[in-house]
């Protein structure tokens, strides 16, 4: 399930997400994935959501671009659980593409 922009302490905050969006797709569900307009923003934030939570961490993963089925990146310090989400999502993504 997708919904539109939306301010990400709106996203992770399913009370305030619901106050001020309250006819979005999302109102009482979990949020798991957040798309950023770039590289720099995606690294940062995604850093930040990995060194303060518990959260399982996987990517960043590049889509859009010309080289289908998109680019997969792997940190330094990715555990090996990382590692196999991000086979298996590019794995998946491979098979939607063909290539």
């Amino acid at each position: 399930m997708v919904e539109g922009e939306m301010k990400v302490d709106y996203a992770l905050h399913p009370k305030a997400r619901k106050e001020l969006y309250p006819f979005n797709k999302l109102v009482d569900r979990e949020v798991n994935t957040l798309i950023f307009p770039n590289l720099s923003s995606g690294n940062i934030s995604y850093k930040l959501v990995e060194e303060f939570s518990d959260s399982p961490v996987i990517g960043p993963v590049l889509l859009g671009l010309d080289t289908a089925p998109g680019v997969h990146l792997i940190s330094e310090r990715s555990s090996a659980d990382c590692l196999i989400n991000l086979a298996m999502i590019a794995a998946i993504n491979a098979g939607k593409t063909g290539k």
